[in-house]
């Protein structure tokens, strides 16, 4: 059976805001609105953050391993453990629903260590999604850590930086779904603007995912949120 892929071809305690399912009415100076956001520290360590809405699609090493760490964090003091396994990806989604032409999602990755001979999938990475589109879903806008060169790549193989094991990165993602492209930050520095798309059905996006793919390391996710981006008129 093929793998799943992780892309097409693959402080004080804050619940998690609420799916929001029509357009905010209250966006900041900058036109954003939130969408959802969560940084995991209103759970238990050692559970999975179901309670947030969150869901474990493809289980990795298994279930025990997907769950809220306090060994290390972008802030406060809890993240996301993902951690899969040769071929087969640790997954979860958050559903979302929005119609905006500009929508973007933000996270912190930190990637535990790196395999110099990954088998499957070469890369963990961070992507919009539908889980029900083909075998294994459809990812849109991914951001990808690969593990042969320690590049940092567009879905389009656009090289936009690199990484270190052990460190965090706060990416940044803003889809623009009027014309199929997608512009890429880390650590607050633009990266890549108009990066192209490999799929254009971007109205099929319904959740965002994160994962440990097939190098099989743990991979710790935190301050996770989606957005929308409305343009300003005069």
């Amino acid at each position: 059976t093929k793998p799943p892929p992780t892309t097409p071809t693959p402080t004080p305690t804050l619940t998690p805001t609420p799916i929001v399912t029509s357009t905010p009415t209250t966006p900041t100076p900058t036109g954003e609105a939130l969408l959802f956001q969560d940084d995991f520290e209103s759970y238990a360590v050692g559970s999975f953050p179901s309670a947030g809405g969150w869901e474990l699609v493809f289980d990795g090493r298994g279930n025990q391993h997907q769950v809220i760490v306090d060994t290390t964090s972008y802030s406060g003091q809890r993240s996301l453990q993902l951690w899969g396994q040769a071929w087969w990806s640790a997954v979860a989604q958050r559903r979302f629903s929005s119609d905006a032409n500009m929508i973007g999602y933000e996270q912190s990755i930190m990637i535990s260590e790196r395999n110099l001979n990954p088998q499957g999938t070469h890369f963990e990475s961070t992507y919009f999604w539908n889980r029900n589109i083909g075998e294994w879903g459809r990812a849109w806008a991914s951001l990808q850590f690969w593990h042969t060169d320690l590049s940092i790549r567009a879905e389009n193989e656009v090289v936009l930086g690199t990484w270190t094991a052990g460190i965090w990165y706060r990416v940044r993602v803003v889809l623009d779904r009027q014309v199929n492209n997608y512009s890429v930050w880390i650590n607050g520095e633009l990266k890549g603007r108009d990066l192209a798309l490999q799929n254009q059905d971007t109205n099929m996006i319904d959740a965002i995912a994160l994962a440990s793919a097939h190098p099989g390391v743990k991979v710790y996710h935190d301050d996770v949120s989606v957005f929308l981006i409305r343009k300003q008129t005069q």
